[in-house]
């Protein structure tokens, strides 16, 4: 369907250069340009990204939503920011503040973190006020937004900073017991941003 409207549109543009006299068809056709058109969805969308977890971003004007592989708008072009699926949530901002949604669009908590990780093992870093903290799938908080620095959870426990002080933080219990000081933890900034 795309290349008929490109070839539509290169004979449209040739038929004018013709009634036209302006042109030769070998000199139309070694500068001829087909334009691929973009794919677009009902609310006029563009489709702009490619399809992760069935899912892909949209864009009209300055908003960004999401169409799955039917061409069904999932979320209207709203939000000013989002990312792409990964492990069955995106991070959506809206009015500066993020939040994640599910493949059917619906939001886990309200929009109030300042930054949002990915979910990894069902729970997915969040920032307020440069503190961090952890939630789950349910968008409960397991852990505070409190800390330092968190990283992400293995087997059952993630290292996180508390008070210039390391402690091993339970992904069940929430409780927090002191690291070893010899555990030696990478505490650069781009790499807990990745979580």
């Amino acid at each position: 369907m795309r290349t008929l409207k490109g070839l539509l549109l290169v004979v449209a543009l040739m038929s004018v250069s013709f009634a036209q006299g302006q042109t030769s068809l070998a000199q139309l056709a070694s500068s001829a340009v087909v334009l691929e058109a973009k794919p677009t969805t009902h609310s006029g969308a563009v489709v702009i990204s490619t399809y992760q977890e069935g899912l892909a971003i949209t864009k009209l004007e300055d908003k960004y939503g999401l169409v799955n592989k039917q061409g069904l708008e999932v979320c209207l072009p709203q939000f000013q920011n989002i990312h792409l699926f990964e492990n069955g949530y995106a991070a959506v901002q809206k009015h500066n503040k993020w939040t994640f949604i599910n493949k059917q669009g619906k939001k886990l908590t309200t929009f109030r973190y300042d930054w949002v990780g990915n979910f990894k093992n069902q729970v997915a870093p969040v920032q307020i006020d440069g503190k961090w903290g952890y939630i789950n799938e349910q968008g409960f908080e397991i852990a505070e937004v409190k800390y330092e620095v968190v990283q992400p959870f293995e087997n059952g426990k993630a290292l996180v900073k508390y008070n210039n002080q390391w402690f091993y933080l339970d992904e069940v219990t929430g409780t927090e017991s002191p690291a070893p000081k010899t555990v030696n933890v990478d505490t650069d900034a781009a790499s807990v941003a990745k979580l």
